[in-house]
């Protein structure tokens, strides 16, 4: 996993012992990445340190497929169909996992956009704001 400014300028690699990933998604509050490793997810600062796996044993053939955050929780699907999540603030270890749809419900992809994980200050781009 690699990070790079918007130009592509200051390109640093974050975390590189991953054989193949399937879903990224960023708590950018936290600056913390979260991804899909086969079946496992994982997070990592991003600046490269604290890297832990949050949830082992992702239940499907092949693991998920691709993941999103909002307040605390992570949501995935899987390969082979359904919605799960998890709570980041889970009093266990590992977090318990949730099905929201089950298997039989195939789902191509999550996304999650808020106003919320946008950050503040003035850009390039500072007149097309994320709005509500």
């Amino acid at each position: 996993i690699q990070k790079a400014r918007m130009d592509g300028t200051m390109r640093t690699t974050v975390h590189q012992s991953i054989i193949e990933f399937t879903g990224l998604t960023l708590d950018y509050a936290s600056q913390t990445l979260y991804w899909i490793e086969e079946t496992q997810i994982w997070s990592i600062s991003v600046n490269g340190s604290d890297s832990r796996e949050i949830v082992s044993g992702l239940k499907s053939p092949g693991g998920g497929f691709s993941i999103a955050f909002h307040k605390d929780m992570l949501y995935w699907n899987s390969f082979s169909g359904g919605l799960f999540s998890c709570s980041l603030t889970a009093s266990t270890q590992p977090p318990p996992v949730t099905t929201i749809f089950p298997v039989s419900i195939d789902i191509q992809d999550i996304r999650y956009a808020s106003k919320d994980q946008q950050p503040l200050g003035k850009h390039e781009f500072s007149d097309y704001a994320c709005r509500s």
